[in-house]
């Protein structure tokens, strides 16, 4: 008898024994695997006792809410509780912590409970749960029979261990708003269909052709996407912040892991099915290890394995996957690490291509003019489109439930289009949606959205379930909050193991503060998703927290800069402007500032005339920062001058979505002096048939403008698209 059906007829036995109310905990991590447990168990039990079987769910976070409707007629109860690793991070969390308020509740109940979790749960439990934990009988670890295929278990494993983390994105939780509708769902099922559009290699220049790719042209499945990425065995994919690139790779991982969970795994040879990749997802910014400018690809995909595999295998194996040509390697945040050791980490990348051919790879970044010109052209680049009408109905649908409403809110934002600037971006679209939905209003600046969701986040925290999860001041959260992005920032990482937030939260930054709090905090963070939560542990086991967005970590980090900014020296400015891992920060700084101090912030920031300062500013502008009428012309006039720069193509094409984002902004300008060369300016732009539609509408109603200057410029543009068709 092998060890599986040792362990089968130990649980039939603990059972038969069992006078009354008992717990077994069933750990497995391989859900065919405890399928199959279920059905050897099943007839075993049949002989003695009634077994029923139950899940959780987004709505069934309470174990023993079902107890009262349990009628054994007679038999002794038994029942198996599966699905607690499928629970969002923060629904997990309260239902964890319900099985310490429900153990006495559990222990009158006379039932045999069957609960079935795998070792990271096991783990929670038995500290979160401990009262509840002391009541097991017994715990059994369930291992595959001895004629299983070992490597299929490994990769089915692998691929059920995937979905359960990268599942978890913490949106709604973050917004914690009361009742039974999340405010934001899981943003993973809004991004089968996005749009990707292919840009030349040889100078990055979007194709002018107004063909799209096939994803263009319809709602064709999650094939279409997949199926462009796999074909291209390097590929790269830009976009602005909050278009979606992190959940876009995930999204494409979740995909094949889907596929590989329907499908037989394969056999070890060269040629196969795209669907058949296993997804490898690499964020570099959850990596504590970087930068290391002697970094190893090979062996950061292998860790990211392990991990998953809670250090379960062999490198042997893995190598095998490699070398068969088994796996799409995913790598999020190469831009997020610091600028002197990207050149090697890309030569690393490309040792590792060569060392195994047959991986494809497809690496998600922010527009970075620096890395365009570092890597290679072979590889094939894609932008990741902002989103077009009918895609945002049915993002804004899935958070507010309601098609008429999302029409209507469409309806508002094509209306202005300062809200539109920012609304083709799904973070902010859906956050400005959940906003809408429960507060009426739609935010038209990045800087008001974030600080109404930190309003609802902090101060407004779910008073319906009876308790303020963080139990401290909406005002001290925050604080912590700043403190910790800033040193993030200053420390350029995107991710903090626990040991070194712990001696943060108790440094001297927050000596005015009760120690006490820091624990509170981390606590909080540790078992709750939320803006600042835990993403991971590292190899050696340590916890890793970081924002639910980058742009969360640039937001809280602006609190400083905001307030500092005419301290700091001009050489250090320059030095920010230039480094594109301050943008975001420079730009929230300058949106939350007073107007008058905004325009001066702008000004020092254009006095720099490189083309970094122009984005920055541009950004800021978009963020909701006030600006005075010269800073809006030079920066209409700089952005005029690159378009028409002949060497600075690659500038303008990876940063077209901020500039495009500015001139819909400024069309409503009062001035017609800016009215005329946002008109102007818009003919540049067009050759991306993303943009074509909303620039010719935009000019049509410039061309009626009030005033002669405009309507001649948005005329002479129209004129000029018109040749180019």
């Amino acid at each position: 008898m092998d060890e599986f059906q040792q362990t089968i007829e130990r649980i039939a036995a603990y059972v038969a024994h069992i006078a009354g109310t008992g717990l077994l905990v069933c750990v497995c991590d391989d859900d065919e695997l405890r399928n199959h447990a279920l059905a050897t168990l099943r007839p075993r039990l049949s002989k003695f006792a009634q077994l029923i079987e139950t899940s959780y769910d987004i709505h069934s976070k309470r174990l023993l809410d079902f107890l009262q409707n349990l009628e054994g007629n007679g038999r002794q109860i038994v029942v198996s509780v599966v699905g607690l690793e499928n629970l969002p991070s923060d629904n997990q969390a309260e239902a964890i912590k319900s099985l310490n308020f429900e153990r006495n509740r559990f222990g009158r109940s006379g039932i045999i409970l069957l609960l079935w979790v795998n070792e990271r749960l096991l783990r929670r439990i038995s500290s979160q749960a401990p009262d509840f934990y002391s009541w097991r009988s017994a715990t059994f670890f369930i291992q595959p029979p001895i004629n299983w295929d070992q490597r299929k278990v490994e990769l089915r494993r692998y691929a059920q261990s995937l979905r359960s983390s990268l599942n978890r994105i913490g949106f709604q939780s973050a917004m914690a708003f009361s009742g039974d509708r999340p405010a934001l769902v899981d943003l993973q099922g809004q991004f089968v269909n996005r749009r990707l559009s292919p840009l030349k290699t040889n100078n990055f220049q979007s194709l002018n052709t107004g063909e799209t790719t096939a994803e263009n042209k319809g709602d064709q499945g999650n094939s279409n996407v997949i199926v462009s990425l796999a074909n291209s065995k390097r590929s790269v994919i830009v976009g602005e912040p909050g278009m979606g690139k992190t959940t876009f790779l995930k999204q494409i991982a979740l995909s094949l892991v889907s596929t590989r969970l329907r499908q037989e795994p394969l056999e070890s040879q060269v040629a196969k099915e795209q669907f058949d990749l296993l997804p490898i997802y690499l964020n570099l910014r959850e990596d504590p290890a970087l930068p290391d400018s002697a970094v190893n690809i090979g062996q950061l995909a292998f860790e990211a394995y392990r991990a998953v595999l809670k250090n379960e295998t062999t490198r042997v194996t893995f190598e095998q996957l490699l070398s068969a040509g088994e796996v799409l390697l995913l790598i999020d945040a190469l831009d997020e690490l610091p600028r002197e050791h990207l050149q090697n980490l890309v030569q690393e990348i490309d040792r590792f291509i060569i060392e195994y051919p047959y991986v494809r790879v497809t690496i998600a970044l922010r527009t970075d003019v620096m890395l365009a010109s570092i890597l290679g052209r072979e590889w094939q680049w894609f932008r990741l489109e902002p989103l077009n009408d009918s895609e945002m109905v049915g993002l804004i649908n899935s958070v507010v439930h309601d098609e008429k409403l999302a029409r209507s809110l469409i309806e508002v934002i094509n209306r202005n289009n300062a809200i539109k600037s920012i609304a083709r971006a799904p973070l902010f679209l859906s956050l400005m949606a959940a906003l809408s939905y429960q507060r009426g209003f739609l935010p038209s600046t990045r800087v008001r959205i974030y600080d109404e969701i930190i309003k609802v986040a902090l101060f407004r925290w779910d008073f319906e379930r009876g308790s303020r999860r963080e139990n401290l001041r909406g005002e001290i959260v925050n604080k912590y909050l700043a403190g910790v992005a800033w040193w993030m920032q200053e420390h350029r990482t995107s991710s903090i193991e626990g040991s070194t937030l712990l001696e943060i939260l108790t440094g001297r930054e927050f000596r005015e503060l009760p120690r006490e709090f820091a624990s509170v905090f981390f606590d909080n963070v540790r078992n709750y998703a939320g803006l600042f939560s835990q993403t991971g542990s590292t190899p050696a086991g340590d916890e890793l927290f970081g924002f639910v967005h980058v742009t969360f970590q640039e937001f809280f980090a602006s609190t400083f800069l905001s307030e500092s900014w005419n301290l700091t020296t001009s050489n250090n400015w320059g030095l920010l402007v230039e480094d594109q891992w301050w943008h975001g920060v420079i730009a929230f700084a300058a949106a939350r500032l007073s107007s008058p101090e905004s325009n001066r912030f702008l000004n020092q920031i254009l006095s720099f005339r490189s083309p970094q300062a122009l984005v920055v500013a541009a950004k800021a502008l978009v963020d909701g920062a006030e600006a005075g009428s010269a800073a809006k012309e030079t920066i209409l006039m700089r952005i005029l001058e690159i378009s028409e720069s002949s060497d600075a193509v690659t500038f303008l094409e990876l940063n077209q979505s901020v500039f495009f984002d500015v001139l819909l902004r400024m069309s409503q300008e009062s001035q017609p002096k800016l009215r005329a060369a946002v008109a102007q300016a818009l003919a540049r732009f067009a050759v991306n048939p993303v943009y074509r539609t909303d620039i010719v509408r935009l000019l049509r109603v410039l061309e009626n403008d009030s005033t002669d200057i405009v309507r001649l410029s948005a005329a002479g543009s129209l004129r000029q698209l018109q040749g180019v068709n």
